[in-house]
């Protein structure tokens, strides 16, 4: 189901109501995810990429970040990144936090 809501996400150019002219995040009602790095639609040549952001939990701890169901490590600040492998073409990442209250907040870049 994620990846539907991350596949929807990309496709849409979407990364939720921040409140602000920005397109770097997804704010669930405790949850605030942004990814500084990559941002949409960049082409890159195969080799590796750098995703990093933030994520903020209100009132609620955070259970976890993942990049394509990959566990993620979250500093205590709340920063984060990955660098997952690229293939030739077109690759989709997801990102997911979710925290004890059990909210989700999802976005995604793609890559080609």
């Amino acid at each position: 189901m994620s990846l539907l809501i991350s596949l929807f996400l990309i496709t849409t150019g979407c990364g939720g109501d921040k409140g602000d002219s920005g397109d770097t995040g997804y704010h669930a009602d405790g949850l605030e995810l942004n990814i500084e790095t990559p941002t949409r639609g960049v082409f890159k040549p195969a080799g590796e990429v750098l995703i990093a952001g933030s994520v903020t939990s209100y009132g609620s701890d955070l259970t976890g970040l993942t990049v394509n169901h990959d566990t993620v490590m979250v500093t205590d600040s709340g920063n984060f990144s990955a660098q997952p492998p690229l293939s030739t073409g077109l690759n989709i990442f997801a990102i997911e936090a979710t925290n004890e209250a059990g909210e989700v907040a999802v976005d995604g870049r793609s890559i080609y």
